[in-house]
């Protein structure tokens, strides 16, 4: 139910009140290490993505990938992380969690965008002729 609420929370831009809910959820007994708390970890990540808050949006995506044995999940927290760390300006750390999600999941859906953004970062570095950081 918490995280219904928070999903509604979150279509409203109400992201205090969304990241709550999914806190329980992924706090509450029941719930805990749950394909359903997996999703809410990657939704009460979204939340801060959402506000520009790309530094705490990493640490929650990355959560997702170290917490939860859901590798569709795990994925989708993953690509997420490298966008995050892209938003920061952190090439190498972005193209690093591209290649973790090709290594781990090379079947998963977000796979071909990994490649397209990692293909990105790396064109980038050879065209600065510097390390990506």
């Amino acid at each position: 139910m918490d995280d219904v609420l928070g999903r509604a929370y979150k279509r409203q831009a109400k992201f205090d009140q969304a990241r709550e809910a999914f806190r329980r959820v992924v706090d509450s007994v029941q719930g805990r290490r749950t394909e359903t708390a997996a999703q809410a970890q990657l939704m009460m990540a979204e939340t801060f993505f959402l506000q520009k808050n790309y530094k705490q949006a990493l640490l929650e995506y990355l959560k997702v990938y170290h917490l939860y044995a859901y590798p569709e999940w795990q994925a989708a927290g993953l690509f997420q992380a490298g966008l995050c760390d892209e938003m920061l300006g952190n090439w190498s750390d972005a193209a690093k969690t591209y290649e973790l999600l090709l290594n781990q999941f090379p079947k998963s859906e977000l796979a071909q965008q990994a490649e397209r953004r990692l293909a990105r970062i790396r064109k980038r570095k050879q065209s600065s002729g510097a390390a990506v950081n």
